[in-house]
């Protein structure tokens, strides 16, 4: 909170203008720390007595810029979850990569792999550990595969994806083929989130 109130200044006595004393409006305020960036928003929207011990004003809203947040951001893991669908000719062999994208960044493209593990069959559930800074609020997942191999079409389910640090876990529903002989011949697929735990 902050304490507001304004004095007379000696040199510069104040005159009441049609019997009512010298006062002051103040619409907002701003307290801004330089080091971090942090911002702390006071609407004040009052008139304020002269030569008064001061009002109290409660913080409104705590703003950190996106400097500061990139500066505070640390690495974590997240487990991306992949469902293939339980439908005819659902899997795919191609190769399948991802993107995932937050308030703070992404991480860029990353290839789905497991070394001895065919992946990406019919109703099969694969597990993957992505690496990266913290993301912040996840927005978007983007996933395309390469349209290699002899059955590249692909039928995806949903896609989870687990904070590890703070077990919160993130949906992708997709519900749709990637592939060029199904549904809208597309082999990527913007999924927006929905959030389970």
């Amino acid at each position: 909170r902050i304490i507001l109130g304004h004095k007379e200044r000696p040199e510069y006595p104040l005159k009441t203008y049609e019997g009512r004393e010298a006062m002051w409006h103040v619409a907002h305020v701003t307290v801004t720390d330089p080091s971090t960036g942090v911002k702390f928003e006071f609407p004040v929207r009052k008139w304020i007595d002269i030569n008064n011990e001061g009002d109290a004003f409660e913080c409104a809203e705590k703003k950190e810029d996106t400097i500061a947040q990139q500066r505070h951001r640390h690495t974590i893991k997240y487990k991306i979850i992949i469902h293939t669908g339980d439908v005819s000719h659902a899997g795919t062999d191609a190769n399948v990569s991802i993107i995932l994208y937050g308030t703070l960044g992404d991480t860029g493209i990353r290839g789905l792999k497991q070394k001895g593990r065919n992946l990406f069959e019919r109703g099969q559930v694969d597990e993957f550990i992505i690496e990266c800074l913290d993301l912040g609020e996840l927005t978007k997942l983007h996933i395309e595969h390469d349209n290699a191999m002899i059955s590249p079409d692909w039928f995806l389910d949903k896609v989870e994806v687990i904070n590890m640090d703070t077990n919160e876990t993130i949906g992708f529903p997709c519900n749709r083929w990637l592939g060029k002989k199904h549904d809208d011949h597309e082999l990527q697929r913007d999924l927006l989130p929905i959030k389970i735990s």
